[in-house]
């Protein structure tokens, strides 16, 4: 961890409902945030918001919502999501592809989307069919 020594480290976990922000900040100090993770009156983004509300309180410094935030004072950020799961527990969503190495696929994965590939080359290919999108995959 010294490649971040003296900076900003952050590990966000974006939900549905609300985004959990933690933050160890440059004096070995902890902090942590709940925010909406929707609020289109407040802020675009709730990580990047989160990010910015440490930044500005902690460094005295101002970060303007509308503006880039000054990436020099982070050392890392790791960010993880409920949402994508969750919509594909609850088969949700587009519809999406899993192309796999078949020794990374057991157990078997219980969707129709889970295509053991064995290491061979795939294809993709898009078309428009009454205006969805539709993907169609051949091996090679």
């Amino acid at each position: 961890m010294a490649e971040t020594e003296g900076k900003f480290d952050f590990a966000i976990d974006r939900g549905g409902t609300f985004t959990d922000v933690f933050a160890r900040l440059p004096d070995g100090r902890e902090r942590v945030l709940k925010l909406l993770s929707r609020d289109p009156q407040n802020y675009k983004d709730a990580p990047t918001e989160g990010i910015r509300r440490v930044l500005e309180e902690e460094s005295g410094r101002l970060f303007p919502r509308d503006q880039p935030v000054d990436t020099a004072l982070i050392g890392w950020i790791r960010m993880g999501t409920t949402v994508a799961t969750n919509a594909l527990l609850e088969r949700e969503g587009e519809r999406t592809a899993l192309l796999v190495s078949a020794s990374q696929c057991y157990p078997p994965l219980p969707f129709p989307c889970c295509w053991p590939c064995n290491n061979e080359r795939i294809s993709v290919g898009l078309r428009s069919h009454k205006g969805r999108k539709e993907y169609d995959l051949q091996r090679h």
